[in-house]
């Protein structure tokens, strides 16, 4: 008797354990299926097709501490701290229109051109810490690069710049290090290439130019420098071009490839987007109808945010934006119009960092269906947000 009510308490153990094994496999899955929820920081003032005001924000990156660099029609700003603050002061008389990278540490890389025709330097590419200073921004304190025509694209935590070089009649991959700048070698001799990315092991992603020129378009691929070598990460099955967009630093990269397909309406067909993993490209799936699917970054939770073209469920004419997690597609579009009320007709978000935040612009009509342009950052739930000094936080209905 003693060994039958042993043998049950062990069997029920065992089923216990059976059912807590299935819970901990499916839940992950289960919460990935939930819409994440959202709360909307207005960044900067509103604008419309016909008027661009000076306090207009379009923000372009976030690092992981929560700094936003954003541009406006006078000089790239800073949102830290619940305030914006100018990089630099109308009087510096230059702008940008490239928007410059910031990496973890709070440095800022930025290219910046002279308003006026005998300005002297005409085009400054530059460095600045943001972080121990609360003296306003100027170019004389910052650390200039030797050459000018250097776009900086991205930074990482060790001060490693990469971008390109304008100069010449082609553009140049190339990093920055220490003063030193190397140019990054083209799979192609005498093929532009471009560097878009790099992590905190150095590992580089791009686009640069191939050998085979069978395309009638100038043939590209997206490619990885690593200790000094190029290596391309090939095609999705049915594509002839590449671009390498973002890579972190668990090494895993994103981008998209293009065919020729006829019937997509576009010089270079579709876009598709990808993940590369281990070695291996593979293709993100996404709705029918998805004409192009661009994916713009990948942080180190494996989070993609991802642009997209047409919108969907949408009679106007934009682009939309999903964030790519476990496998699921969220679409961020109704999430920003659930959060805001707003009936939204295009969303352009250009960056995220791994606490989940991410910043952009969204287009929406008013109720007298008048289109504005809005400067927002995106918070997850699970985060404190909080207030602008300037601007207002929307919470989710």
């Amino acid at each position: 008797m003693k060994k039958l009510v042993q043998s049950k308490r062990i069997a029920r153990l065992f089923h216990f354990l059976i059912i807590a094994a299935c819970i901990s496999v499916v839940s992950p899955c289960l919460a990935s299926e939930r819409s994440p929820r959202y709360s909307v920081i207005l960044l900067g003032g509103p604008a419309t097709e016909s008027e661009w005001p000076d306090n207009h924000v379009q923000p372009s990156r976030i690092n992981h501490r929560g700094d936003v660099i954003g541009l406006t029609p006078r000089a790239p700003v800073l949102y830290r701290d619940r305030t914006l603050r100018s990089l630099w002061s109308a009087e510096e008389r230059y702008y940008t229109y490239f928007p410059p990278p910031i990496n973890n540490r709070g440095t800022v890389a930025a290219i910046a051109f002279g308003l006026d025709s005998d300005q002297s330097p005409p085009v400054i590419a530059f460095t600045y810490s943001t972080t121990g200073r609360n003296q306003g921004f100027t170019l004389a304190r910052a650390s200039t690069f030797a050459f000018r025509w250097f776009v900086p694209w991205d930074m990482n935590d060790w001060g490693t710049i990469v971008g390109e070089l304008r100069d010449a009649p082609l553009r140049t991959a190339v990093v920055y290090r220490d003063d030193e700048v190397r140019v990054l070698p083209s799979l192609s001799a005498g093929g532009e290439a471009v560097a878009h990315a790099i992590n905190n092991r150095g590992q580089i992603i791009g686009t640069s130019g191939s050998e085979n020129f069978s395309y009638p378009f100038f043939p590209t691929r997206a490619v990885i420098w690593s200790n000094g070598r190029v290596q391309d990460l090939g095609l999705l099955p049915g594509c002839v071009n590449g671009e390498g967009a973002d890579i972190n630093d668990r090494g895993e990269a994103v981008g998209s490839c293009n065919d020729m397909s006829e019937e997509s309406g576009f010089i270079l067909g579709f876009a598709h987007g990808f993940i590369w993993r281990n070695g291996v490209m593979r293709r993100i799936s996404v709705p029918a109808g998805t004409k192009i699917c661009v994916p713009l970054r990948i942080n180190n939770c494996g989070d993609v945010l991802i642009r997209y073209f047409p919108r969907r469920n949408s009679d106007t004419f934009g682009d939309g934006c999903w964030l790519y997690s476990d496998g699921v597609l969220h679409d961020l579009d109704q999430i920003v119009a659930n959060a805001t009320g707003w009936r939204v007709i295009g969303l352009g978000l250009n960056d995220m960092n791994d606490r989940g935040e991410i910043v952009g612009v969204a287009q929406y009509l008013d109720r007298n269906l008048r289109a504005f342009t809005q400067g927002i950052l995106l918070v997850p739930r699970n985060r404190n947000a909080h207030f602008m000094s300037d601007g207002r936080l929307i919470a989710p209905r």
